[in-house]
């Protein structure tokens, strides 16, 4: 039987052949006589690919180093941050 899989590292999808289930004691196996490919898992994946501002954080860090100028966020502000993550 054939299935569309996923790799979870490169993010490609191919379709392969795979073993048919197997009937397990105390198990039921349902058999599938129709079956989509679901719109809504390329929209799931397409948000994890989403930029949520810290590419932009990174940057402003990045030149802030770069020019010895102040950081985006005050090092006590991260150190307040942290703490209080740990206390949760």
């Amino acid at each position: 039987m054939k299935q569309i899989l996923q790799h979870a590292r490169t993010g490609t999808i191919v379709v392969e052949e795979v073993p048919a289930p197997k009937l397990l004691p105390g198990c039921a196996l349902v058999r599938i006589a129709f079956s989509v490919v679901s719109a809504r898992k390329e929209t799931i994946r397409s948000r994890w690919r989403q930029d949520k501002g810290h590419r932009a954080e990174w940057m402003a860090f990045e030149q802030a180093v770069q020019q010895g100028s102040q950081p985006p966020i005050r090092f006590d502000d991260l150190i307040c941050s942290t703490l209080t993550m740990f206390r949760i």
